[in-house]
């Protein structure tokens, strides 16, 4: 508020004593401007840090958000898929357990009516022995004609009751040898792990049917689940494969002889058969 020219640095060189004490302050000021210019672009250099770190800053918070809704976005999708994991998981095995049950009762139906028939069969044979015995006992005693009566029945019982229950040759199915082979086999019993006439399991039958045909095929239907070309259910042909299950991971095989219908053995206490896609229906097909 005292200074005369208005700036206190003229002010104190003019107030100089001596021509010495001129130069000393004029040196001084210099040095002060010096200093001022160089403390205000420090300054100047500071707020333009401080503003690149805080655009640095405001993009970075941006992309944090960008990427938080991300995340969230993604976990939503992927709950959602794994809530329909879970859905189809439940109702393919809901399909299973009742393709299970449906498959059980026709195997049963099946079996009666099999047993019906063969108890029909056994029945005739005795009637028509008595018949022949009763012609020729005509010569004989009454006694004779009784006692061969009875052996002729006895014999035609125990005759009945030992004949192979494989003998089906007069099957006859679409799809090759193979197929053809395998129907030989319709009513051999199931038996776990079995690859003979004396009892099959699913992939013991299919691969003892190659067998017979020269064809060469690995003994597990998961193996098996990986050979020829994969064709779907509605693509079927006869003598294609049928699997259960998935690829490399199936458990159960048969092989599709058309009309909707496949051979195979289909589980303990049942036997070889033929079974409709409508009651059990496969996951896919192999064609060799």
């Amino acid at each position: 508020g005292n200074s005369v020219t208005g700036n206190i640095y003229f002010d104190f060189v003019l107030n100089s004593n001596s021509l010495t004490d001129l130069v000393g302050r004029s040196l001084t000021v210099n040095k002060l401007s010096q200093a001022s210019a160089e403390a205000l672009q420090a300054v100047k250099d500071s707020q333009a840090k401080v503003k690149t770190l805080q655009t640095e800053q405001e993009a970075k918070q941006e992309t944090l958000v960008a990427t938080k809704s991300q995340l969230e976005s993604d976990k939503a999708k992927i709950e959602s898929l794994k809530s329909d994991a879970e859905k189809s998981a439940s109702d393919l095995q809901q399909t299973l357990e009742a393709n299970k049950d449906k498959l059980a009762q026709l195997a049963a139906s099946e079996d009666a009516a099999k047993v019906a028939a063969a108890t029909a069969a056994v029945a005739a044979t005795p009637s028509a022995s008595s018949t022949s015995t009763a012609s020729s006992s005509a010569a004989s005693s009454s006694v004779n004609t009784s006692t061969n009566t009875s052996t002729t029945s006895a014999s035609s019982s125990a005759s009945a009751s030992q004949a192979p229950a494989s003998n089906n040759s007069s099957v006859s199915v679409s799809g090759g040898s193979i197929a053809s082979n395998a129907a030989k086999y319709i009513g051999v019993p199931y038996v776990y792990g079995g690859t003979s006439p004396s009892g099959f399991d699913c992939s013991g039958l299919i691969y003892y049917a190659a067998k017979e045909a020269g064809i060469s095929l690995p003994r597990t239907s998961q193996a098996q689940s990986t050979l020829g070309s994969y064709v779907s259910v509605s693509d079927l042909k006869a003598g294609d494969l049928v699997f259960w299950g998935g690829v490399g991971s199936a458990y159960h095989v048969g092989i599709y002889i058309g009309g909707g219908q496949y051979l195979h053995a289909p589980a303990p206490g049942q036997n070889v058969t033929i079974q409709s896609m409508a009651y059990f229906a496969p996951s896919f097909g192999r064609r060799l």
